[in-house]
């Protein structure tokens, strides 16, 4: 049975059930108030700012709920929702204040806050988004110009199923960020119009999945980010007319599976380097499909593992260094069609292990120096098609190492141009060069060697 209690200015309801708080005095139509409902411990004590001076739980076997609205303020020193397995909590914070210590949304059951119209809630610790292991997703959704804000880090997923979902102007910021980090996590982000702030590096795919989606007003920052990062983790990372902004590396596949989508208006930039298939047995997807991606050092496509880069629909991707199959054990490949690549440096297909370069029609790839096809591996460049290019500043050279090898084929109305080219030039190399059909051209502005140093041709 609830009882109502009056005053000249404030009028409280109190139960065992629903606990209102309502300030008069406000403005006319704003109603400051504070609501919980069902399993939430401690109750509420009838007074705004509420201090509740020890863990907020809401939903610990059951269902709970709390509802701040209208500049209310509760400060708790740890809160967490859905503890245990069949526990709903609910939370709506509704142009109102939270401020917590470690908060936890979704232990074993599920916890879900709603983070509303400039409302602001606040961790002096960690976040963290479907702790345990969970058939229930649990959820954090920042909407309508409200923050949400982390000292330290937010894991989506930990072992648990996890969404943190920003729109409409929402904001996030925290230190690092884990996406999916325990084998059974699943963490799911969607910066759809917003903006996610890391100040560390953000994993998509620790150990388990994680999938992050940045929309057409979305935009998140980071230092690294590392997608696909333990053995058997899945990372995918879809940028949809947003931008994505790294200032340490990009790894895509560090030791598990790693994809990247970058669709038409949108831009992810590098700072550093890029890498595709870092460790041996990973394997990194990056697809630019009418995007732009601008790596600033160095792109390795198979570094230690399996790389591929495809291009397309006006899809542009530069950087100094491009590096096809890197190590011994890597494989990299690329696929220029109706898209431009620029290395405004070195270009190696094969580095010491296994590259493929293809350039289709409306395809154009360049390097701003040298470029070596089988630089000390295996490399192997076809250029096929209407105004499909390969354009070299300087040396072109095929074989240039040790027992590496390399193959080029221009056929269809492919061109390819170069400054001079060579072909086994090293020793105990092998190297090949085919020009099929009309049209196609391969230009040499000096000389070109053919088995300079005894290799073969």
């Amino acid at each position: 049975m609830a009882t109502y209690h009056r005053c000249a200015s404030v009028c409280v309801w109190v139960g065992t059930v629903v606990s209102v708080l309502v300030v008069t005095s406000l403005p006319p139509g704003a109603r400051a108030a504070i609501v919980t409902s069902g399993q939430v411990s401690p109750a509420w004590n009838g007074t705004d700012p509420w201090n509740t001076g020890s863990t907020l739980a809401i939903a610990f076997t059951g269902t709970g709920s709390m509802t701040v609205t209208n500049g209310s303020h509760v400060n708790s020193p740890n809160s967490t929702l859905g503890t245990s397995l069949n526990s709903v909590g609910t939370a709506t914070v509704n142009n109102a204040f939270w401020q917590t210590s470690t908060l936890t949304v979704g232990g074993t059951g599920q916890g879900i806050i709603n983070d509303l119209n400039g409302a602001s809630v606040s961790s002096s610790s960690t976040i963290t988004i479907g702790l345990n292991d969970s058939a229930v997703q649990s959820s954090i959704v920042v909407d309508n110009s409200a923050q949400l804000t982390a000292t330290g880090a937010m894991t989506i997923g930990s072992a648990g199923k996890g969404l943190l979902k920003l729109d409409h102007g929402g904001t996030a910021s925290n230190t690092s960020a884990t996406l999916g980090s325990a084998a059974t996590g699943v963490g799911d982000a969607q910066i759809l119009n917003g903006i996610w702030t890391n100040t560390g590096i953000l994993t998509v795919g620790g150990s388990g999945h994680g999938s992050l989606t940045i929309g057409s007003a979305g935009h998140v920052t980071n230092t690294e980010a590392d997608i696909a990062l333990n053995a058997n983790s899945v990372g995918v990372v879809t940028v949809d007319g947003g931008t994505w902004t790294n200032s340490g590396f990009l790894i895509v596949g560090k030791a598990g599976a790693g994809e990247l989508y970058i669709h038409s208006g949108s831009t992810v930039n590098s700072s550093t380097s890029s890498y595709l298939g870092f460790q041996s047995m990973s394997s990194g997807l990056v697809e630019v499909d009418g995007g732009v991606w601008h790596t600033n050092i160095i792109l390795e496509i198979g570094q230690s593992g399996s790389g591929t880069l495809h291009i397309s629909n006006g899809g542009v991707v530069t950087d100094d260094d491009g590096y096809l199959g890197d190590s011994g054990s890597s494989s990299g490949t690329a696929t220029v069609e109706n898209g431009t690549w620029t290395n405004n440096g070195y270009l190696i297909v094969g580095s010491n292990g296994v590259g493929f370069l293809d350039i289709g029609a409306g395809g154009h790839v360049s390097s701003g120096a040298f470029a070596d096809i089988g630089g000390g591996g295996i490399g192997s460049v076809t250029v096929e098609g209407n105004d499909a290019r390969l354009d070299v500043a300087m040396d072109l050279t095929l074989g240039q190492t040790g027992t590496s090898k390399g193959t080029m084929v221009i056929k269809d109305g492919g061109v390819v141009t170069d400054q001079r080219g060579f072909v086994a030039f090293g020793t105990n190399t092998n190297a090949a060069v085919s020009i099929i059909g009309d049209g196609s051209k391969w230009i040499n502005l000096g000389d070109v060697g053919v088995g300079d140093d005894t290799g073969q041709n």
